[in-house]
């Protein structure tokens, strides 16, 4: 045969034989391809539930960014809130203040008041009476005074606006009249739970 036939021969063969894989001809060849599409199945069955995991985890990423969004609503309600506590603190520091200052004067007012009224009395005070010159006769002794007769020493004082018996109290006791409020509430006959009034009159026994 020529050179020339041989490849016509070859030709002829495949065109009359069909092409057979190495698989079928190769009981290796088979093993291995039946477990390369094993492979291909597990690495599809993993390809799947790596999709639904990546789907659940994004599920979960949205509905975290949703908790989160809430939050930060939550957060900035809260921080409205504090910057409204925050003024209103001011605000209740402030008018706390004025109170104070108000009560001083108050207090300072209630003072000077007391002073004038201390003065007062010890001007009005009397003199001491001079002892009688003896006589030759002898003088009868007075009689000695019923119970009750005698004034008691005190001062008057009427009630003005934010008064209050422990205040009275403590202006006397800086104008050195040394009296407590149970001394007035017994001079004046007050309850134990008795308030005053504006306008009200009350007596100041001085000890």
């Amino acid at each position: 045969m020529s050179r020339t036939g041989f490849p016509l021969l070859c030709c002829c063969v495949l065109l009359i034989c069909p092409a057979l894989s190495p698989a079928q001809t190769d009981p290796g060849a088979r093993e291995d391809e039946k477990a390369a599409r094993q492979k291909l199945l597990r690495a599809a069955d993993q390809v799947d539930t790596l999709q639904a995991t990546v789907e659940s985890l994004t599920s979960q990423i949205a509905d975290l960014k949703m908790t989160i969004g809430q939050h930060q609503s939550d957060l900035d309600a809260l921080r409205t809130q504090l910057a409204s506590l925050k003024d209103e603190n001011a605000s209740l520091r402030a008018a706390l203040a004025k109170l104070d200052a108000a009560r001083a004067e108050e207090r300072k007012t209630l003072l000077d008041e007391v002073g004038k009224i201390v003065a007062e009395g010890s001007k009005r005070a009397p003199a001491p009476t001079p002892a009688p010159a003896p006589s030759a006769e002898p003088t009868p002794a007075a009689p000695p005074p019923a119970a009750g007769d005698a004034a008691e020493k005190g001062f008057n004082y009427v009630v003005v606006k934010g008064d209050t018996l422990h205040a009275i109290a403590l202006a006397y006791q800086g104008n050195g009249v040394h009296v407590t409020v149970a001394d007035i509430r017994k001079a004046n006959n007050l309850g134990k739970d008795e308030a005053i009034h504006v306008g009200q009159k009350l007596f100041i026994p001085k000890k």
